[in-house]
């Protein structure tokens, strides 16, 4: 059988030689069966190169010097010029000649004709599964290994075509659903070589995203107290991932997956449980179940509004005032779930815990509570300052189980200084002996001046601080009547120490305080006695603690004119 497979030529004249411009003929043959490949010119300078560009012949003589296996099977045809033959065509045989003369040169190329060894589908495993994502589109490739020319591939789906082409690759995109889940791409492969054509099949096992997703209905929810709420995931593979959410910020952390494959499908059941302690600041807004994997990122999700129930947490409103302002209010606003509240009396009490009073509020329309407190002399509005207590609840516990819960508000009235009604107006003293004379006030802002005089029939003469004379003015925690109950409060002890004492001393002294809103004044008397003097247990601590105060101040006043007196 010979076979010649046409071919081009573009020929030119140049300086009196034809010159071949044309691209190499291809010839194709079987194998076993002789190729001619034809040479136009017949005359002695004519040869004829081969495999690995070897000399086949000159003329029309084969080389004696070829491998005889080779020589046997080659001749030149002289037919219409000298053309050369081979025969029972090798393998080896495939690849580029030359027929070269005077003349010019021609270029060949023998191609076998030959089936494709096989086919096949290179995104496949070797169990012939092709994984892919479902709802994407997917390429579909068939691959011939060889075959020449090439085979006629066929791509079917079930028993629909696809695709077919004469090409040793065909590639078909395909969007891929779950319906294809399990179905088998065949590739079938024709060539004229093939008694039966080739064929392979593969089966698509997709990954598959969740189709469905159940979030539980949310129990009642406390704040801090632990819950577990489930979200159910099917219809996945690879097994589905999750994800839970408050308003886009993730809880995840919180969570933990339980799956179980379902036969025949080969799906997952995922069941993701939340353990949680919810609070206040979560209330009403959105708790999110995400369900995904790689076959879809995105997923599919299921939220429900968050109902959260809480104990109040209470906020006082209210501004401090002067003993100028009658009207001084406490607002109660509570602040819980739900928003219904009963409220207990206000409380009343001093900055050192001590109860002073119990005021009745009233429910305003907003469900707060306000109390507007007893109208009283300007001069006496500074015991309204101390604690103030609201309590109110909405019968959810805490999570010590206290539902009563309470407000704080620390309230200040300023005002002119007042004298402690613990106040002690006379005190007695012997010739010759030094004493102490105490006043003790209540002062809200602090005290700016204080002024101690002596009482004479010519009028008050101010008392300078000397060698016969200390004033000593001292913070310190006193006692005093706020709305009728003594009670400690934050004071002041304001001392005058009278060193040797004569007649002249025994007299009538007035302590005069001052702060930026006024001043008052106490008369304390001091009489003569030839008694020692018995202090009462107050009235040594109060010595004691002015004694300390007198102390105190003469070590830092010497400590000071050392330092002085060392810089100079």
């Amino acid at each position: 059988m010979k076979i010649v497979i046409g071919s081009l030529f573009i020929l030119s004249l140049s300086s009196g030689l034809v010159e071949e411009l044309a691209a190499a003929i291809n010839v194709y043959a079987k194998i076993r069966s002789e190729a001619v490949l034809p040479c136009e010119w017949a005359d002695s300078s004519v040869r004829w190169y081969g495999i690995g560009d070897h000399q086949y012949s000159t003329g029309t003589s084969i080389l004696q010097g070829l491998p005889i296996s080779l020589r046997q099977r080659l001749r030149i045809i002289n037919d219409n010029g000298f053309n050369l033959g081979i025969r029972d065509i090798h393998k080896d045989d495939e690849g580029n000649y030359k027929c070269i003369s005077d003349n010019g040169t021609i270029n060949y190329n023998l191609y076998l004709i030959v089936a494709p060894s096989s086919i096949s589908f290179p995104s496949s495993s070797d169990e012939n599964v092709i994984k892919a994502d479902s709802n994407k589109m997917f390429n579909v490739t068939c691959k011939a290994d060889g075959g020449f020319p090439p085979p006629e591939l066929s791509l079917m789906l079930n028993e629909t075509l696809l695709s077919n082409s004469k090409t040793r690759t065909l590639a078909y995109d395909i969007n891929l659903t779950r319906t294809d889940d399990f179905t088998n791409v065949t590739c079938t492969a024709n060539h004229s070589e093939l008694n039966h054509p080739l064929e392979i099949q593969a089966m698509f096992y997709l990954n598959l995203p969740p189709t469905q997703l159940t979030m539980m209905e949310l129990p009642t929810l406390f704040e801090a107290k632990p819950v577990n709420i489930s979200c159910i995931s099917l219809g996945s593979r690879p097994q589905a991932s999750s994800e839970w959410s408050i308003d886009g910020d993730v809880i995840s952390n919180s969570s933990e997956d339980q799956s179980e494959i379902i036969k025949p499908t080969e799906t997952y059941i995922i069941t993701s449980i939340l353990s949680f302690e919810f609070n206040r600041l979560q209330n009403r807004k959105e708790l999110s179940c995400r369900s995904f994997n790689l076959a879809d990122t995105k997923g599919i999700s299921q939220s429900r509004m968050l109902e959260i129930y809480y104990h109040p947490s209470i906020q006082i409103t209210y501004m401090n005032t002067t003993e100028d302002e009658e009207i001084r209010k406490f607002t109660c606003k509570p602040n819980g779930n739900p928003a219904v509240y009963e409220y207990d009396e206000w409380e009343h009490f001093s900055m050192h815990n001590q109860f002073i009073r119990r005021i009745k509020g009233r429910k305003t329309d907003t469900g707060a509570n306000e109390v507007i407190l007893p109208v009283t002399n300007s001069f006496e509005r500074y015991q309204d300052s101390g604690i103030y207590i609201c309590r109110a609840q909405n019968d959810i516990a805490d999570r010590y189980g206290n539902k009563m819960q309470n407000g704080f508000a620390s309230f200040i009235s300023e005002g002119n200084p007042a004298a402690a009604s613990e106040n002690v107006h006379s005190n007695k003293g012997r010739l010759g002996d030094d004493t102490i004379l105490i006043v003790k006030f209540v002062s809200k802002p602090a005290p700016t001046h204080v002024f101690w005089f002596k009482i004479d029939d010519v009028g008050d003469i101010l008392i300078n601080s000397s060698k016969k004379y200390t004033k000593v003015i001292t913070p310190a925690i006193i006692e005093d009547s706020f709305h009728g109950q003594l009670i400690h409060v934050d004071g002041y002890i304001i001392s005058l120490f009278i060193r040797n004492l004569e007649v002249i001393d025994f007299s009538k002294y007035n302590c005069e305080v001052h702060n930026r809103y006024g001043n008052i004044s106490v008369t304390v008397e001091l009489v003569q006695t030839t008694e020692l003097k018995n202090m009462r247990d107050g009235e040594w601590k109060t010595a004691g603690i002015v004694l300390i105060t007198i102390v105190g101040l003469v070590i830092v006043v010497t400590a000071a004119l050392c330092i002085y007196n060392k810089r100079k």
